[in-house]
């Protein structure tokens, strides 16, 4: 599987699991749902994200660390960030971990 189908299944499981959670949760399901939107937006948009940040981001994924930095920031959706597209999200995540590299 390719960096950018990797993607785009990350991003609708997640999308999926957060429709799952809205109906287990009723209580928080506004937010749940909110974060599906982002979601199937973000994999709507990863087509449009450029080769080599592709690449970049998929090298980067490469670390355990760097894998769980991607974990974390995917929890955040719809609750503590709102990415516009696939690309900001990407840049976001390779963001963090500049910013985690420079503090070592």
């Amino acid at each position: 599987m390719s960096p950018r189908e990797d993607l785009i299944e990350d991003f609708t499981r997640q999308a999926d699991w957060r429709r799952r959670t809205a109906k287990k949760y009723p209580e928080d399901s506004k937010r749940n749902l909110d974060a599906a939107e982002i979601f199937d937006r973000l994999a709507n948009t990863v087509s449009k994200v450029p080769e080599q940040l592709l690449l970049e981001y998929d090298q980067l994924l490469d670390d355990q660390a760097d894998d769980e930095l991607h974990d974390s920031q995917m929890k955040t959706v719809g609750f503590r960030a709102w990415p516009g597209n696939a690309e900001a999200f990407i840049r976001n995540v390779i963001a963090k971990s500049r910013e985690k590299q420079n503090k070592l």
